[in-house]
């Protein structure tokens, strides 16, 4: 809970009924209000000097781009210690003093005022500059007279009765921004790498995530990676339901800078609202409205059909009769080319005949991947099965001297395969394992 400090604002209504006997009611009136406003602001600036003055903050500068996590040290001479890692100064970690101040503006008002190259970038009203400006079909688009939007002065809302959280308003744009108390031990420049982290966690293999509701309704979410999130129900619109909001990455989890309202599959039932999700122990994204984030589904990442990466097959992690099949078509390979090496065996898709075909390749040192194109017979989340409906013509160069890799083929479409991953959230691993057989199992990994 957060004692909220909008008492401020109806503190003339208060002084006024308290002293409604008073032949003086105009000066008491106005002395109540500034006393009671001056004494919040004593009481805020004295909560971020305490206990060492070590706050992170989480801010939001408009609604387009993700969040930024700065620490703030804020000590007793009104001098402040700002040290960021973000985009803008080069994804390094730099630390800068300026000057804050506690000031009385419609109530009581944090302002960093003095300018702070870390902090004040987003509040600067001049052009963005940098790999990361925003381009149009024109090129760089001119945001003089704007910048990022962001602001550098924000009223004080409140602070958590704990006194560890103190929720802010920015003054200009109203966005909501919070700060946390740290323990004054923390290192700081490891903190500030433990949420970039987080952020670089999210990798760009994984294009969506799969999010379920308390009650079970299924969403599909995009861009997680990116800070710029996208949002729809999976069984219903992915154009017209689709919302998308601007998150910020904490050692946490994630934050929405405002609550997100996602249509349902049946629009007639109420959205689902999302703001707030924490790590888990196994990886994913809880809600404490039990709403959870997860990766996609191991058997729906391996079945990906994208040209972007392929799964290769770890061929030190294989067990049972995978492993031996493994090891026959090392040996049998090795007798008829005795000074190449087989580099490497993995799936992904090729274009046959102008179609996108899933393929089974096995890459011998110094030629042409064996290329033998499969179709997919079963797709179940319970198995999948293939089989080989024809090769490529480095297979076919092979085939003349050993029937190794075109039997090797054969031999694997036997299977039906059942994949699953270590890593909810990131299911770039996959244990592959033959449905009727524990024993049988293989690694494969995205390159």
């Amino acid at each position: 809970m957060f004692r909220m400090n909008k008492s401020i604002y109806l503190a003339a209504f208060a002084a006024l009924a308290l002293t409604a006997c008073s032949n003086d009611q105009d000066e008491i009136f106005d002395q109540s209000a500034a006393d009671r406003l001056e004494q919040y602001k004593k009481d805020y600036a004295e909560a971020l000097t305490d206990e060492g003055g070590l706050w992170s903050m989480e801010y939001f500068s408009n609604d387009e781009e993700e969040g930024y996590v700065f620490v703030m040290k804020f000590n007793d001479n009104e001098s402040v210690d700002v040290s960021a890692n973000h985009k803008w100064i080069g994804g390094t970690f730099k630390q800068e003093t300026s000057l804050w101040k506690m000031i009385a503006d419609n109530g009581p008002v944090l302002s960093f005022n003095s300018y702070n190259t870390l902090f004040h970038i987003f509040s600067d009203p001049a052009n963005i500059t940098g790999p990361d400006a925003p381009t149009g079909e024109e090129g760089d688009i001119d945001e003089t007279g704007f910048g990022h939007e962001g602001d550098y002065e924000f009223q004080v809302m409140g602070i958590s009765d704990d006194g560890k959280t103190m929720r802010l308003l920015g003054k200009k744009w109203m966005h909501n921004i919070y700060l946390h108390r740290l323990d004054p031990s923390t290192d700081i420049e490891k903190y500030l790498s433990d949420v970039k982290a987080s952020t670089d966690y999210f990798t760009p293999y994984v294009d969506y995530f799969n999010l379920v509701d308390a009650n079970g309704e299924p969403f599909i979410v995009t861009g997680l990676n990116t800070g710029i999130v996208s949002v729809y129900p999976k069984n219903g619109d992915s154009v017209s339901q689709t919302r998308t909001g601007n998150i910020i990455f904490t050692t946490e989890g994630i934050r929405f800078m405002s609550p997100l309202e996602v249509p349902r599959a049946e629009e007639s039932e109420d959205p689902l609202v999302i703001e707030t999700f924490k790590y888990q122990p196994d990886g994913s994204l809880l809600s404490d409205e039990g709403v959870k984030i997860v990766g996609p589904y191991a058997t729906d990442m391996f079945l990906r059909e994208s040209f972007d990466f392929t799964w290769i097959v770890d061929l030190d992690k294989s067990t049972g009769e995978f492993a031996q099949m493994i090891d026959n078509f090392v040996a049998e390979v090795k007798k008829e080319y005795p000074s190449r090496s087989i580099e490497s065996i993995y799936f992904g898709y090729d274009v046959n005949d102008g179609v996108t075909t899933p393929a089974l390749n096995l890459k011998l040192s110094g030629t042409r991947a064996a290329t033998f194109y499969i179709t997919y017979t079963s797709t179940s989340h319970e198995g999948v099965t293939f089989r080989v409906d024809g090769m490529n013509s480095q297979a076919l160069t092979f085939e003349k001297k050993t029937k190794a890799f075109s039997d090797f083929a054969e031999q694997m479409s036997k299977f039906t395969y059942v994949f699953s991953s270590p890593d909810i959230m990131r299911p770039v691993r996959l244990v592959v394992k033959d449905k009727n057989n524990d024993n049988n199992t293989m690694e494969v990994e995205i390159k």
